[in-house]
């Protein structure tokens, strides 16, 4: 049995209140999510912030990259016109001949 912290056995106490009887979705097995740390926001905009990125917001190549990573420490990037519009390259380069591949 794993051991609980008070805040988790706190968080369960209450959902059970509110919610009686009905189960926690925790995202095991399921597919197209990923848990990310609280400190996420703060991070981001620390890289988006002027002193270190300018004018530009590379905030989302980071979460691009953060949302691919699958735990096994490699992330593919399989789809080259998906990354160059997460990465913010506008709609014309991406459909621009030449440019998808």
């Amino acid at each position: 049995m794993v051991n609980k912290t008070k805040g988790a056995e706190h968080r369960e106490k209450l959902r059970e209140q509110l919610f009686p009887g009905e189960e926690a979705w925790t995202g095991e097995g399921e597919k197209g999510w990923f848990r990310a740390p609280r400190t996420l926001p703060l991070v981001l905009g620390l890289i988006d912030s002027k002193d270190l990125s300018d004018t530009k917001r590379p905030s989302n190549v980071y979460l691009e990259l953060w949302a691919r990573n699958m735990g096994e420490g490699l992330i593919e990037m399989k789809n080259r016109r998906n990354t160059r519009i997460a990465r913010g390259t506008s709609a014309r380069e991406v459909s621009a001949p030449g440019k998808n591949g």
